[in-house]
């Protein structure tokens, strides 16, 4: 994995899993968004391998938001992130559509992320 779209609406979660994939994948290249219509942005001009993005960021529900991204990143791993575990249950598409939890050790987030 060389590159990750992180999005979320409160800053200091984008910097803390900014700080937590460079320090610990190595070249691991960290985009950031704030806002829905951002990450689709970010998706055309540059497709990461991985979108870490909050299940509750504005703009579709948890099941819309897998359907529009998908339509836009096709191929990518996407995980959602929430403090409300009851949020996995909306969080299906496969396994390449997955849930973090993010009161959980940040190791969980980690252990998602495809090896190479």
């Amino acid at each position: 994995m060389k590159q990750v779209l992180i999005a979320d609406d409160h800053f200091g979660i984008c910097q803390a899993m900014k700080l937590l994939f460079e320090k610990r994948i190595p070249g691991c290249i960290v985009a950031i968004s704030h806002t829905l219509d951002e990450t689709i942005d970010i998706l055309h001009e540059n497709e990461p391998d991985v979108l870490v993005i909050d299940a509750d960021l504005p703009g579709l529900e948890t099941e819309d938001k897998i359907i529009l991204l998908r339509k836009h990143f096709p191929h990518g791993l996407i995980v959602f992130s929430s403090t409300k575990p009851e949020t996995s249950a909306m969080v299906v598409g496969g396994e390449d559509v997955l849930f973090f939890d993010k009161s959980s050790p940040s190791e969980f987030l980690l252990q998602l992320l495809p090896k190479e």
